[in-house]
C-alpha cells in the first residue's frame, strides 16, 4: 500500500493487512458463538487488504 498511497491518507482509514482474529477464531470455534463469528468475519472483510496469501 505504500507503494501507492501516501502514508497520511492511509492512516485516516482503517485497514487491516491479515485479519489474525479470524485465523484463531476458527482454532479455536467451540469457544465463540456462531453470531460473534460472523460479526467479526463482517467486520474484517471489509478492512483486510486481501492480497496476502493467508487472505
Amino acid at each position: 500500500m505504500l507503494l501507492h498511497y501516501h502514508p497520511l491518507i492511509i492512516y485516516k482509514h482503517q485497514v487491516c493487512k491479515q485479519a489474525d482474529t479470524i485465523l484463531a477464531e476458527m482454532l479455536f470455534i467451540r469457544d465463540f458463538s456462531k453470531e460473534q463469528l460472523q460479526r467479526d468475519y463482517d467486520f474484517y472483510e471489509k478492512v483486510t487488504m486481501h492480497d496476502l496469501s493467508l487472505s
